[in-house]
């Protein structure tokens, strides 16, 4: 009864005060307005307003409303407001301005759009400024996003697959772009492209899309690609969001992850018959914890002289993902006591540029400790032989990580004064201490050579030929050239030695020197012992009953086991091989070359 004798009295002052149709029109405003006000919930100024009694007062106070329901976050309702308004006639630029904004909240920037067109045709000049601005930043935007949508069609057009959900035209923000490349990096990972769909993601990233969503499925790939370590960091990352949707569905992953680690690293321990100490029965709901507890269960193992055990359960924890610089130094500490130092130091100079001082710090000491005791080696060795060391490293040089070029000098000057044997001796020492470069590796080949060891140094430079270093790969190519054939040779005569010793099979020999003549048909040495193999008796001794004419049947009986070889040899293959030789070798007869005529 008390809102109706309201209402009634309202209308009632509305028409004294105005009279007639204005007065029953203003009254139909407030009362719509008034109904958009129940039915939204939001405070509609113009329907408590009193003094309202014109248009341009209405229309100053939707828009101070509309204005404000936006800037509030509610684009949605501001719309309400305004569509009633309008649909009584009330409209201006501003409310139209205040329109395409709304829209754009909403991301409906199509309609936005072609709002902002129209008011580039504005007469009044701060309006049609804002709308040409706008319609600027929209070509822009959409630009960019045609950039995007081009790029990514052509990434996939590449791999010879067409996009299912991409679509065909750019729309006028980057943001809407964002499902359809969801969508279309889920379909990937599905049909097993997880390359594929890592890198439609962050050429997205790379264009300014950077969102939950695309880092969640960035980290989806990566680990389908086995790279947990970047996948894990990226979904702990997404635990601090303001969405709670991304952090409840991380949270899930991680956990889930978290369970199936504890259990593997509880079952290792279990099956080696050692108690546990520090792993927690449940995963912790703070998933830092677990490292922190699996960490102490790890010094506790390599506390007790289990390294190996220690170091797997570290490299479990890094292969799923949870891999931290704590985590690492101590799989280095583990590693140096199971004499795996190559791989220690790599860990421990990798952990120099770590942020968390107190492991940077440890690793220098242990780099240190390394350094001063290779030196040492090094010292000692070189006494035994009477030299003695001239200058040391600097104290602060004496980490095992920067003495690479202390170590070269010293064995460079050694081969220098044919001293190959202890050159080679030094860089051993520092290799199994942990310090094997490249180009510690290339000396050593360098001395292997100079001591005849042809076969063990066209090994290293085999490898060094692959090296991302040009001027190594070059030198190494070099090498291989100048010492190949004799390396080669060396190495078939190590293994057929091999093969009689400790198998006692002739028959194997005679394949394996088979082989090697037809890649080398010259090689006269591989010649001369796939006649002597061929002699052998069934104790795999040489027979010595012709006498003077031994070197002859020894020839024969070469020449008799290589064409039985070849024989054998698949007809295909063997044509393949003997093209493969004439275009290398120019044309030339393969043969059993005889110091005398028969």
């Amino acid at each position: 009864m008390a809102q109706f004798k309201t209402n009634f009295w309202r209308r009632t002052r509305d028409f004294l005060m105005l009279g007639g149709a204005k007065a029953r029109w203003l009254t139909k405003i407030r009362l719509d307005l008034e109904e958009v006000e129940k039915n939204t919930g939001c405070k509609i100024s113009v329907v408590h307003q009193s003094e309202i009694n014109s248009l341009k007062k209405i229309r100053k106070s939707i828009l101070k409303d509309t204005n404000g329901l936006r800037l509030k976050g509610l684009p949605e309702l501001a719309l309400k407001v305004i569509n009633a308004a309008q649909s009584l006639g009330i409209t201006s630029p501003q409310l139209q301005v205040e329109r395409a904004k709304s829209l754009e909240a909403l991301n409906e920037h199509e309609k936005a759009v072609r709002i902002w067109e129209q008011q580039t045709l504005c007469e009044e000049l701060e309006i049609k400024t804002e709308a040409d601005d706008a319609i600027k930043h929209y070509e822009q935007k959409r630009y960019l996003a045609s950039e995007l949508l081009q790029s990514l069609k052509s990434k996939i057009n590449s791999n010879k697959i067409e996009p299912k959900y991409l679509p065909d035209t750019a729309p006028y923000d980057l943001a809407t772009l964002e499902n359809h490349i969801i969508n279309e990096a889920i379909e990937l990972r599905k049909n097993n492209k997880n390359e594929l769909s890592l890198q439609i993601l962050e050429i997205s990233s790379d264009a300014g899309l950077k969102t939950n969503l695309i880092n969640e499925n960035k980290a989806r790939a990566l680990f389908n690609m086995k790279n947990k370590r970047e996948a894990v960091h990226i979904w702990q990352s997404l635990l601090s969001s303001q969405d709670e949707a991304s952090r409840d569905s991380t949270q899930k992953i991680l956990t889930r992850l978290s369970n199936d680690l504890l259990n593997l690293v509880k079952r290792v321990i279990s099956n080696n018959n050692l108690p546990i100490h520090h792993l927690p029965n449940e995963t912790p709901q703070d998933l830092s914890k677990l490292g922190v507890c699996i960490l102490k269960e790890a010094i506790k193992l390599r506390e007790e002289k289990q390294n190996e055990i220690s170091l797997k359960i570290l490299d479990i924890t890094a292969s799923a993902g949870f891999e931290t610089d704590s985590i690492n130094e101590n799989r280095a500490r583990a590693l140096i006591n199971l004499n795996r130092n190559v791989d220690a130091v790599n860990l421990l100079t990798e952990l120099l540029s770590s942020k968390n001082q107190n492991i940077n710090k440890s690793s220098a000491n242990i780099l240190e400790s390394l350094g001063v005791s290779l030196i040492e080696k090094i010292k000692k060795a070189m006494e035994i032989d009477g030299l003695i060391i001239d200058k040391f490293p600097e104290n602060e040089q004496k980490s095992i990580a920067s003495l690479e070029k202390f170590i070269l000098q010293q064995a460079i000057e050694l081969r220098k004064n044919k001293r190959e044997r202890l050159s080679l001796q030094i860089l051993d020492l520092s290799a199994k201490a942990g310090l094997q470069t490249e180009r510690i590796e290339d000396n050593r080949a360098r001395a292997l050579a100079n001591m005849k060891r042809y076969g063990e140094a066209v090994t290293i430079w085999n490898s060094l030929a692959n090296s991302r270093n040009e001027q190594l790969q070059e030198s190494a190519k070099i090498m291989i050239g100048r010492f190949g054939a004799q390396g080669l040779q060396q190495q078939i005569m190590s293994e057929v030695d091999h093969i009689l010793f400790h198998q006692g099979d002739q028959k194997q020999a005679i394949d394996l020197l088979t082989n090697a003549i037809l890649q080398n048909p010259t090689d006269e040495k591989l010649q001369e012992r796939l006649g002597q193999v061929a002699m052998m008796d069934k104790e795999g001794n040489e027979n010595q009953e012709f006498g003077e004419l031994s070197i002859h049947r020894q020839t024969l009986a070469g020449f008799e086991a290589f064409i039985t070889a070849i024989e054998q040899l698949d007809k295909p293959a063997l044509q393949g091989t003997q093209d493969n030789n004439r275009s290398k070798n120019n044309p030339q007869q393969l043969k059993i070359k005889s110091n005398k005529e028969y």
